[in-house]
């Protein structure tokens, strides 16, 4: 047993057996409370006193204790935890480093087979120069759109990660889809990845939605009944 020192101030609850908490302030019990989801007012006590008579519980707030200010800081905080589901959306805008790797190397392969240098960005060679003009535009046009891409994925993956991460992976595939039809040298051929653009416009909503979920905003639509079923 670890028995307090006589002239010691510490409260009694340090020294008992197989448990040596120290508490710096209500912030700790407050954290504790919210990670365990417990409501504010539970008696923690040690689990190998727990039924001996005589015994207080290592922690007790009265219900009736007002919180400190840090409650609005520990809920922010809560917010920024995100779900393990939110893994498939790390997994998601992991693969478009496959995509944009697939894409550089077209350009340089094509550098290479059409003779053009750096640093120009494209071809003026009357009868190559059109094939490699596409084949970059094809990488150009990916890397313009591709910092709002991330930036839908990431926020949007936030409150729905399982739909942001499938959208993302349409949006990721239909631009592989893109690339080949332009890099065929007719550029018609590039809308058949256009399919993409309706995963993108999920990927807006769902941001637009975790952001009214992150301020309060509780704006259900009323549909008609049967409009929409759970599955």
């Amino acid at each position: 047993h670890n028995s307090p020192p006589s002239s010691s101030l510490a409260p009694s609850f340090l020294y008992q057996p197989q448990l040596q908490l120290t508490l710096h302030s209500q912030d700790v019990e407050l954290m504790m409370m919210q990670c365990c989801q417990m409501p504010v007012g539970t008696r923690l006590s040690d689990p190998s006193t727990e039924g001996s008579k005589g015994r207080k519980p290592i922690l007790e707030r009265p219900s009736s204790a007002k919180p400190p200010d840090s409650v609005d800081t520990l809920t922010a905080f809560s917010m920024a935890v995100f779900s393990k589901e939110y893994g498939y959306v790390v997994l998601t805008g992991a693969a478009t480093f496959i995509l944009m790797g697939h894409l550089s190397y077209s350009v340089v392969k094509a550098r290479i087979k059409y003779n053009v240098q750096y640093p120009r960005m494209y071809s003026d060679d009357p009868e190559t120069g059109h094939i490699f003009n596409c084949i970059q535009r094809a990488h150009q046009n990916t890397n313009e759109i591709l910092p709002l891409f991330l930036f839908f994925l990431t926020a949007g993956g936030a409150h729905h990660p399982r739909l942001a991460s499938a959208l993302g992976m349409v949006w990721i595939i239909s631009r592989f889809v893109y690339a080949h039809g332009y890099s065929s040298g007719v550029p018609d051929k590039r809308k058949r990845g256009n399919f993409g653009v309706l995963a993108f416009l999920g990927l807006f909503i769902c941001t637009v939605d975790s952001g009214r979920a992150m301020l309060g905003w509780n704006c259900k639509c009323k549909w008609p009944r049967g409009f929409f079923k759970t599955i």
